[in-house]
């Protein structure tokens, strides 16, 4: 009987871990996924993105690559993309 329930604690604490990894994987490609559609958005909306806005984009939180997805919609120049708060 112990080491049914030791065993079925096993299971259960590898399914827990894999779908906790699953989930960290899903987020990590999506920050991923914003990273590199906001890259492509100011290359296209500026043509010259400067190495330091780059860095900065890399190691963004995905809270920050958001707010800067939506102020490149009214974004007049880069600079604004990255300004503290929206432009809306």
């Amino acid at each position: 009987m112990l080491e049914e329930t030791v065993v079925e604690w096993k299971q259960n604490w590898k399914k827990e871990g894999l779908a906790e990894g699953m989930q960290k994987g899903l987020q990590k490609g999506k920050a991923e996924a914003q990273r590199e559609m906001l890259l492509e958005l100011l290359q296209a909306k500026f043509v010259h993105l400067p190495d330091v806005y780059v860095t900065q984009i890399e190691g963004a939180s995905p809270a920050e690559l958001k707010r800067w997805l939506m102020n490149t919609l009214q974004a007049s120049t880069v600079e604004d993309v990255f300004k503290t708060k929206g432009l809306a």
